[in-house]
Order: C-alpha cells, then sequence, then structure tokens
C-alpha cells in the first residue's frame, strides 16, 4: 500500500486524524508498532516534497507522540485489541468443540 498517498489524501480532506490512517490502511492490533512507523515515515516523505501538505506534516511529526496518543487513539487500538482477543476465543472455542466430538 502507498502510505504516502494514502496520508496526502487524508491532509488533503482536512479531517486529519491518525486512526484515519489506520483504518484506511487496514492495520490490525498486531501491527500497531508497525503502522505508527508507517504514519511517522510517510509524514517524513510529506515534508520532503515540500508541497501544501509539508507544513501540516511538519506540524503533526513535530507532536508526533501526542499525535498518535490520544485517548481517542488509544481507544481505537483497544477496540482493536478487544475484537482480536474474541476471534481468538471464539476460533479457540471451535477447535475445543471439534476435539470433542
Amino acid at each position: 500500500m502507498d502510505y504516502v498517498k494514502l496520508l496526502e489524501g487524508i491532509l488533503s480532506s482536512g479531517d486529519i486524524s491518525a486512526i484515519r490512517f489506520f483504518k484506511k490502511a487496514e492495520f490490525t492490533f498486531s501491527q500497531k508498532e508497525e503502522a505508527e512507523k508507517a504514519l511517522f515515515k510517510a509524514l517524513e516523505i510529506v515534508i520532503s516534497k515540500d508541497d501544501i501538505h509539508a507544513i501540516t506534516a511538519k506540524r503533526l511529526i513535530s507532536n508526533f507522540d501526542k499525535f498518535i496518543s490520544t485517548f481517542s487513539v488509544q481507544q481505537y487500538w483497544n477496540r482493536l485489541n478487544v475484537r482480536a482477543e474474541k476471534t481468538t476465543t471464539s476460533t479457540a472455542q471451535i477447535i475445543l468443540q471439534e476435539k470433542e466430538e
């Protein structure tokens, strides 16, 4: 996936959030660290292009830790974690039932 184009689209929309980036890129909870690195790298590339989005990207990267650690972002990752745990539990229950039969 081209994370730079994805980020540029988000920056163009004016509705800028880390959650939008993570959702559109379809990162899972287990990919949280990779997602944050991809966002940071995409911001760096946008800054290097020195186009209309560079100023916004500079602002976001200068406050990157805050940008990716807001309450809503933490809730987003928590929801993904709960969803992943439910899937794991459901799968384990199915396997257990099959073994019992």
